[in-house]
Parts: C-alpha cells; sequence; structure tokens
C-alpha cells in the first residue's frame, strides 16, 4: 500500500512539474512568442556572448564549436562578442547551450533597437547648416495666445524629421517625378548626347532629373513615337524650334530664373557639402517642361506629361507656379489639359496669386485665379498660400476659404538662381507652391498606389493647423513634411470643447509599416489628453482653450521609429471658430467654456464688424478680416479663427455687372452684354482695366443692393448708364483708342456749343 502511495506521489510531482515547466515557458502562437524569445525582437543567426574571466583562447573556441559557430567578432572592450550561427540553429537553442557551457558568462540574443522618437537628418549643404533655409528647420517661435496662456509656433515644415523618417524606410526605388512647368531649369543648360540635359548649375544635377526611359540617347530619334526627339530629360515649347535642352532663359524680367529656383526648392542636391538642400532629399527628379508667355506651351507641356504618365513612366506631380490672366474666367482649354492629366494619376499644384495689378483681388473666391481656383471642381489641383516666417498668411498672398486649400512658407525663401553657383532670396506663392509639390511627391513616392485626390488628403490630414489661418484658407493649415509622411491621421487639428475626434492609423504601404501606438502622451494635459487604447482606437479629448501636442509610441519594435509627435492640436471654446459672412448678415458666437462667470464677447476690428457684448451675435459691417474673443469674467478665455467678411451680392445674382444688372433687373438685358463683353474683353485685357474692375467687384455690391431696395430709382439709373453702354459697345465695334478719341470729339463738341450758345445768349 505504502508502495503504491509512494508511487502516486512521485507520478503527481512529475506530472505537476511537467505541468510548471509547460507554464514557465513562453507560448508560441502563430509564430508570435511573448517575452525575450519574441522573434521580433532580435537579430536572428545571431547571439552576443562574454566569457568568464581567464578563459583562454582555446578554451573559447571549444565554447563556439558547441554550437557550431560561424565568424565571431569583439564588441569594443567590454569582452562580449557577436558570434554567427549555423544555418538551422535558433537563438533560442544557441543561448541555451552557451548559457550551460562553465567557460561562458552569460549569452543574450542580439536585440533590435528602437528608436524614442523621429530620428533626424541633418544635411552638410550651407544654407541649410546657417539657418538661411529657414522653412526647413527652424526654433519654434513664442507667437500669441490662447486667453491667458502664450504658445510657441513650429514654422517649417520639420525637413529634418521627415528625413529620418525616409532614411528608415525609403529605399533607392522610392522616387517620383515632378513636372516643372515654367521658365526652365539652370540658366546655362546643355544637352549632351551621351549625358542629357545638363542644367550647368552645382545644386541642379543631371542625376536629379526626371529621365524618360523611353527614349535613348545620342540616337536623334523620336525612339518612344510621342511627337519629340531625345526628349530625354524634358522639353522646351518656348524657343523656336522647340528642342529637348529647357535652359532657364528669363521669359519674364521681373521674375528672373524662375523655374529654376522652383526646381532648386524641390529637388537641389542633398548633403553635398554645397549651397542649399533640396526637401527631396534625392528621392525626387525634377522633369523641366519650359514654356514662354502663352497657355499654349503650358497646355503642350501637362498634356505631354500625362502622355509620359500614361506609359508608365514615373512623373506623379505637376507643379504651375504662373496664373492665367485676366482673372475671374475659366479657361476651358485648360481645365481639359489638366482633368485629363488627373485621369493619368497627375497632382497639379497651382500657387494662389500674389498682389499686383494683374491680379488685384487677393480672394480667390471672390476673383477666381486659374489654374488655382480648379481646386474647388478638380480632385486632383491643389491650391497654396504663401506663409510668412512667422507662420501666418503672407501680405500679398492670396487666400479662399473655399478654394485655397493650404499654406506653405513663400517669404525668404533661399534658392537656386542663375548662373553655375547662382542663389537668391525670393518670395511669393510661386515658391511656396514647390514646397507642396516636393511633399506631395514624396507621399507618391512612398506609396504610388495612391490617387490624387488621396495624396491631396494626406498631405492637408498632415499639415499644421494654426488658428490664423483659420478661415483664410479652406484646411487651416500650413504644409509639414514630416506630417505628411506620418503613419497616421490627422496629424494636428482643431478640436471644440464638445468634441472628441478619432486619430487613426493609415492602412495605406505607409501606414502598414507600423503596428498601431499602444500609449500617447500629451504636451498639456490641462488642454488635451488623448483617450483610449491600442484595441478600441483613440481619440483627441479637449479640456481647455489652448494648444497640446501628443507623444504616440508604437507597439512594434520593427517600427520604423518607436514614438512620433503630432503637430499642434487648437483647443477651442469658441463655436463656430471661424465664419465668412456677407456684408450685413450675422453670426452668432458661443461659449463652449463650463466656467463660472459671465461671457462677454469683443472684436478686434470693428470696423469689418461688430459684435454684442453679451449675446455674441456678430455683425458684418465691410469686406475684410477679424477676430472675435471671448472672456469669463473679465478674463480672456479664447480667440477664434479669422472671420472673412465677403461683400455682398445683390439679389438675383448679376455675375459681377452688378448695378447694371439691378438697374436692368436681368441678367441677360442687352445693355447688361454690351457692358460684360466690354469688361471681358476691354478692361480685362490691361493693368488699369483690372485695377477699376477690381475695384468695382468691392464696392458696388452694396450699391447694387440698395438699389435693389429703392426700385422707383431704377428708370433714372438706366439713364445715367446710357453714356456708359453706348461708350462700351462702340469700343467694342472699333476699339478703345477709338472710342475714346470719337468720346473726346463728342465732349469737346458739347463743350463749344454750350460755349457759342451762352454767349449768344
Amino acid at each position: 500500500m505504502k508502495a503504491r502511495f509512494a508511487a502516486g506521489m512521485i507520478t503527481a510531482f512529475f506530472l505537476l512539474s511537467l505541468g510548471a515547466l509547460a507554464l514557465g515557458r513562453p507560448v508560441n502562437r502563430g509564430g508570435e512568442v511573448s517575452g525575450k524569445w519574441n522573434r521580433k525582437n532580435y537579430v536572428p543567426g545571431e547571439v552576443l556572448v562574454k566569457f568568464r574571466p581567464g578563459t583562454d583562447e582555446w578554451d573559447r573556441d571549444q565554447a563556439r564549436r558547441g554550437i557550431r559557430a560561424g565568424e565571431h567578432r569583439r564588441l569594443g572592450r567590454i569582452g562580449v562578442e557577436k558570434v554567427e550561427l549555423p544555418p538551422g540553429m535558433s537563438v533560442e537553442d544557441a543561448v541555451r547551450t552557451l548559457e550551460n557551457d562553465p567557460r561562458v558568462e552569460y549569452a543574450e540574443p542580439n536585440r533590435r533597437v528602437v528608436y524614442l522618437g523621429i530620428p533626424i537628418q541633418l544635411p552638410d549643404d550651407p544654407a541649410f547648416l546657417n539657418g538661411s533655409q529657414w522653412y526647413l528647420n527652424k526654433t519654434p517661435l513664442i507667437s500669441g495666445s490662447v486667453g491667458s496662456k502664450s504658445f510657441s509656433v513650429d514654422v517649417d515644415i520639420d525637413a529634418p524629421e521627415a528625413w529620418g523618417v525616409m532614411g528608415s524606410t525609403f529605399d533607392s526605388t522610392m522616387t517620383a517625378g515632378v513636372g516643372v512647368i515654367d521658365s526652365g531649369d539652370g540658366s546655362a543648360g546643355i544637352f549632351s548626347d551621351s549625358t542629357g540635359y545638363i542644367p550647368n548649375h552645382e545644386d541642379l544635377l543631371n542625376s536629379l532629373l526626371f529621365v524618360n526611359t523611353g527614349e535613348a540617347l545620342g540616337t536623334g530619334l523620336d525612339n518612344d513615337a510621342n511627337g519629340y526627339v531625345d526628349d530625354v530629360n524634358g522639353w522646351d515649347w518656348a524657343d523656336f524650334p522647340n528642342d529637348n535642352a529647357p535652359a532657364d532663359t528669363p521669359v519674364d524680367p521681373d521674375a528672373p530664373y524662375h523655374g529654376t529656383r522652383i526646381s532648386g526648392i524641390i529637388a537641389a542636391a542633398w548633403g553635398n557639402g554645397t549651397g542649399i538642400a533640396g526637401i527631396g532629399m534625392e528621392a525626387l527628379r525634377v522633369l523641366p517642361l519650359r514654356g514662354g508667355p502663352f497657355a499654349s506651351d503650358y497646355i503642350a507641356a501637362i498634356g505631354y506629361a500625362a502622355a509620359l504618365a500614361d506609359t508608365g513612366e514615373n512623373v506623379r506631380v505637376l507643379n504651375g507656379s504662373w496664373a492665367i490672366i485676366p482673372p475671374g474666367q475659366d479657361y476651358p482649354p485648360l481645365r481639359a489639359a489638366i482633368t485629363d492629366a488627373g485621369a493619368s494619376g497627375l497632382i497639379f499644384v497651382a500657387a494662389a496669386g500674389n498682389d499686383n495689378s494683374d491680379l488685384p483681388e487677393l480672394n480667390n473666391d471672390i476673383v477666381p485665379v486659374y489654374p488655382a481656383s480648379y481646386s474647388t471642381s478638380l480632385t486632383n489641383v491643389l491650391s497654396v498660400a504663401a506663409a510668412d516666417s512667422t507662420g501666418a498668411l503672407a501680405d500679398f498672398s492670396h487666400f479662399g476659404p473655399a478654394s485655397v486649400q493650404i499654406a506653405a512658407p513663400g517669404t525668404f525663401i533661399y534658392a537656386t538662381s542663375g548662373g553655375f553657383n547662382g542663389y537668391a532670396y525670393v518670395r511669393g506663392t510661386s515658391f511656396a507652391a514647390p514646397i507642396a509639390a516636393a511633399a506631395l511627391g514624396l507621399i507618391m513616392a512612398a506609396d504610388p498606389g495612391l490617387t490624387p485626390a488621396q495624396a491631396i488628403g494626406r498631405l492637408i490630414d498632415g499639415g499644421d493647423f494654426d488658428a490664423r489661418l483659420a478661415g483664410v484658407v479652406k484646411s487651416g493649415k500650413r504644409v509639414n513634411l514630416a506630417g505628411a509622411l506620418a503613419p497616421f491621421y490627422p496629424y494636428s487639428g482643431l478640436a471644440p470643447l464638445d468634441v472628441t475626434q478619432s486619430i487613426t492609423m493609415y492602412s495605406d504601404s505607409i501606414g502598414a509599416q507600423y503596428a498601431t501606438f499602444i500609449s500617447a502622451v500629451s504636451s498639456s494635459r490641462s488642454i488635451a489628453v488623448l483617450k483610449g487604447d491600442a484595441a478600441a482606437g483613440w481619440a483627441v479629448s479637449p479640456v481647455s482653450p489652448g494648444i497640446a501636442s501628443f507623444t504616440l509610441s508604437f507597439t512594434n519594435v520593427l517600427d520604423p521609429v518607436g514614438s512620433w509627435e503630432t503637430g499642434p492640436w487648437r483647443v477651442t471654446g469658441i463655436a463656430p471658430f471661424t465664419a465668412n459672412p456677407a456684408v450685413g448678415n450675422t453670426v452668432a458666437f458661443t461659449s463652449l467654456l463650463a466656467i463660472a462667470g459671465t461671457p462677454t464677447w469683443s472684436v478686434m476690428d470693428t470696423s469689418v464688424g461688430s459684435i454684442d457684448p453679451v449675446t455674441g451675435v456678430f455683425t458684418a459691417l465691410a469686406e475684410g478680416r477679424t477676430r472675435v474673443s471671448l472672456s469669463i469674467g473679465g478674463i480672456p478665455a479664447d480667440t477664434s479663427g479669422v472671420i472673412m467678411v465677403m461683400p455682398p451680392l445683390p439679389s438675383g445674382g448679376g455675375g459681377g455687372c452688378f448695378i447694371a444688372t439691378a438697374a436692368f433687373e436681368s441678367y441677360e438685358a442687352p445693355a447688361v452684354k454690351v457692358l460684360r463683353d466690354f469688361r471681358d474683353d476691354d478692361l480685362l485685357t490691361n493693368g488699369p482695366g483690372r485695377w477699376f474692375v477690381a475695384m468695382y467687384y468691392r464696392y458696388s455690391p452694396p450699391a447694387a443692393r440698395w438699389l435693389n431696395g429703392h426700385s422707383w430709382l431704377k428708370p433714372a439709373i438706366r439713364v445715367l448708364l446710357f453714356p456708359l453702354i453706348g461708350f462700351a459697345w462702340v469700343s467694342l465695334k472699333v476699339g478703345p483708342v477709338w472710342a475714346a478719341l470719337l468720346l473726346t470729339l463728342l465732349l469737346m463738341s458739347m463743350v463749344f456749343l454750350t460755349w457759342k450758345f451762352g454767349s449768344s445768349g
């Protein structure tokens, strides 16, 4: 009996021991092992070994032979070796064997390292290092406040962080072509039968030009049968005969080397110790497409690029830093070309426009500027405004709450210029657009499967939100290169106190390189926190007005980076945050703050609008921009985004001829049509005429609105308009010069007759 009891106890002890051993070992579920032996956490085929002090080389070699080790290498002075394992031996078995060897102090897997933050890469280009290229990397500015709190604003595009991510995720095959439809690339460029087009600038290299792989060098033939001979690195439509050397001979003397400057911003050599650093980090290839001062060249260039894309050539983005004049008129051939390019997968990036005599109205929502204003109807068009060095809208930049999607740095931009080693500071939306174009090119290089609309959406989701841009550009954001390549969205945004907003991992090929994030740390928990978990999802939970960002940590040690800081999240207690009322209209603002005290409202620019301090009802008084502020109990609490007051539109439309339409009560009245044709054919074809039209657009709507309320005056206004209508009719028939001459003779005759009959009386 005792023997059977003892045997039973031994058997039970044995089974319990096996169970404990099983529970103590990691369990492999489909190859995923937790803890030390998770294969994602170490390098296969290698172990690190430390031998005990006094172990001679013969004993070391015997220990290595015990695992049939291959090569070994000493790591510094601490006595640790990296040992290669034979094929078929697991790291786990090798470590266990070595740990049982009395000559070994310890053996460990060669663990993987994860970056605790976004790694950065810095080029040695002098203009980058000395701060001339501030738009790539700049210390955040202390700029403005929210209520009584001051916040810093990061105004650059975070290029070093983006380059660090590219260094971890891009390989040599991940490139994209950016077509620069402009004045050329390199002021002394030449074509070589052995090399292709050579821009002849130290920072603009032939190796960084787009290559048409369907064309063979030096054959003198049209190898790809596209109608262009030796079009290896672009084409020039401006010179006669058209040629394959798109050298930058300035088309506009007021904007020399325009295309050369744009090309350098996008794809100057990176890290070559010379000049500037191109945004593309040599992953982008410029396709120079030179045109002259006529739309036909640019339409041909767009079609050329689309045809290349249709054959599988890797051109993905077109930059158009120019506008068709006069403004305000759709241009069907250009619209058709850009639409066709979109069908071929091409993004068209357009500069929103600068303040000058050709484009006097800054608000593109009022007077459209093409091609930029095609953003409202074509999904492959991005319209870009210019931000200054403080991050606010540049004073010269066009804008549009509905038609301009995003801003990018556009002042004091240091870029390549004329000559072999020429550089210059430039400003304008012309140089903001290529910053956005470069970012889109890198998005397409990282994920070629995106549609133009998806890539544009990614760029906008990845931008830096700024209250000073909200209500001025559609997204309220500036371009951020690191945000454009982030694996989650949105990177930054507006967070009203009564709304929680999700931050979600992308499912595209960029996001697929990462697992989800497992934790989020707020820069200011008193302003906003990120709540949730990896399973249920994460959401921005606002607390009080201000600006906060979040550091997200990822689950997978194989992720390219271990953590990532978001852009700024602007928490607001004002609803709505922005508005675009017409003159004479009202907007009711509401406080979302649950704070004891009496809310009081005020407006920054009282010439643009007024606000009832108690009810928060804002009344638009004049066209312009302002912001409203909220105080609680006399303490500043929050400030809105931009309130853009638009010009009033008379009832019944008007198509721009506001007073005439109101007087004749029909847009289709013959007299109104004469005036409309006079505007389009004569006034909008010259600088003074465009200025007059812009002023008319600005100041005539209130008069037309008043006239619609006083119909008894319309017959008198029609009589007063007849001389102008007559002059317009004559101008359309014989030209404005002859019309002016006839009008002068008529006036002189009237003066003479008045004097003659007055004298005889």
